[in-house]
């Protein structure tokens, strides 16, 4: 095949200048199709937290558990507690912001698909938590406290959440009256890769009196990541300033899954996370 510009139109035998009309519909057909726009989003979370929050408590912290209750010889000291129920972890608001990509359908102008991630730092404050678990109240084999309750004041931890989403989008444009606000929808999948970090002192114990400690025992310092994949959802609206540019403003919550493998005296951590965010937005269509 001898070469080709755009000024020369070549003539091919066989199948060969399908293949072409083929690349060049391929290149072409996103402009054809789509209406492309990129944006981003700075603000704020809020009404952060982690909720059903259940795993292992080594009572032996910060050294190893010697055996899982109720398969002690006694002294509940030196085991560790499955299915232990922790009361809700409130996490601190934070900068919520991040960078998307997009487009919407030419042919269906109302619905696109957009690409979006975002970052945020939803810290654990010092704040008192309880544990449950009917094993710390067993004279033989548990803590022997008289109560399945024992209340800690844990202390800081600093957390990183990086958010990958992938969602369907809804709007409403009128094609009549372009200057006019636009409402959206957004929801779809997300990948929430978490990282948690901070000192190994196992908090303050405040309840019951008679194992009350207001030093705490340190451990060593932690620090792991965790990816899961969850939910999202937001819902916004945009005003054009110019032909390309738009400012707007969106609330977006997310939820997920979260695993914790270990920090502190803890292990095997199981809870829902949930996160509230309200941001502003710069778009501009490509």
């Amino acid at each position: 095949m001898r070469e080709c510009d755009a000024h020369v139109s070549c003539k091919v035998d066989g199948w060969r200048p399908l293949l072409l009309a083929l690349a060049i519909a391929a290149i072409q057909s996103p402009r054809a199709m789509a209406e492309a726009y990129v944006g981003g989003t700075i603000g704020g979370s809020f009404a952060q937290r982690l909720s059903n929050i259940n795993g292992n408590e080594n009572v032996n912290y910060p050294d190893p558990p010697q055996s899982t209750y109720p398969f002690t010889s006694g002294n509940g000291g030196s085991a560790i507690y499955p299915n232990t129920h922790f009361t809700r972890v409130n996490l601190q608001g934070t900068v919520y912001g991040g960078v998307r990509i997009g487009y919407f359908f030419k042919r269906l102008r109302y619905l696109g698909v957009e690409f979006e991630n975002n970052y945020s730092g939803p810290s654990f404050p010092r704040q008192n938590v309880t544990l449950s678990n009917a094993g710390f109240a067993d004279p033989i084999n548990g803590l022997g406290l008289g109560q399945n309750n024992l209340t800690e004041q844990q202390s800081f931890a600093r957390g990183r959440l990086f958010t990958f989403a992938w969602n369907g989008i809804l709007r409403y444009k009128r094609a009549d009256k372009p200057n006019k606000l636009v409402p959206y929808v957004g929801f779809g999948p997300a990948l929430y890769v978490l990282n948690v970090s901070g000192t190994g002192h196992s908090g303050v114990t405040l309840q019951p009196s008679s194992i009350a400690d207001p030093f705490g025992v340190d451990g060593p310092h932690l620090s792991q990541t965790n990816c899961h994949v969850g939910l999202n959802f937001k819902v916004g609206v945009l005003y054009p300033i110019t032909k390309r540019w738009s400012a707007g403003a969106e609330y977006h919550y997310n939820w997920s899954p979260i695993h914790i493998g270990h920090f502190r005296s803890a292990s095997e951590l199981k809870a829902g996370f949930r996160s509230n965010s309200f941001s502003f937005v710069l778009q501009r269509t490509l």
